[in-house]
């Protein structure tokens, strides 16, 4: 329902004239499409969005857009794609100056790293995403990145320092009432 709902919002805001939600529609019924396992057709509408967002001068819906195929890509298994595009927003996402989505793409990178087994490069990412959630405030993605950094101290057989990274988060998650 949702993939049908997004489409017809497409179509709609697209009528009027509404460029920018009507992208962003796409963007959503893709993401639909990929919760559904519809991978294909979501990678057609996520490059339709890409190129509308580039031809209405959204850059940021552009970036968006990638890093949702970067996402796909990592849930199909491609990892140098997925990878790759997620290096990539995050490095649009610092031109643009959106320090939250540079955030939350650099844990996506480090919970890739860790699925790949590439631990000190997910450590080091998950201690640097941390700080910056920290420095943010943004809690909620503290405690999961602190709970991922357990995690991959576990993994290196750090179990002190994994147990301390894990009582942290449920501490924050505890503190949210999570």
């Amino acid at each position: 329902q949702a993939a049908r709902d997004s489409r017809a919002a497409a179509v709609l805001f697209a009528r009027v004239g509404d460029h920018e939600h009507s992208v962003m529609a796409d963007i959503n019924m893709a993401n639909a499409l990929t919760s559904m396992g519809d991978f294909d057709e979501a990678l057609r509408i996520y490059a339709r969005a890409r190129m509308r967002a580039g031809t209405h001068g959204f850059p940021v819906l552009e970036t968006l857009a990638d890093e949702s195929v970067a996402l796909l890509q990592l849930a199909r298994g491609r990892y140098r794609e997925a990878l790759a595009g997620l290096e990539s927003a995050r490095r649009r996402y610092e031109q643009l100056g959106m320090p939250q989505h540079i955030a939350i793409t650099e844990k996506q990178l480090a919970d890739a790293y860790l699925e790949l087994r590439l631990l000190p490069e997910a450590l080091a990412l998950f201690d640097q995403v941390s700080a910056r959630f920290e420095a943010l405030s943004i809690p909620d993605e503290q405690a999961w990145t602190l709970a991922q950094r357990g995690r991959a101290l576990a993994l290196l057989g750090q179990p002190v320092r994994a147990m301390d990274s894990f009582a942290r988060a449920a501490a924050m998650f505890a503190a949210q009432g999570n």
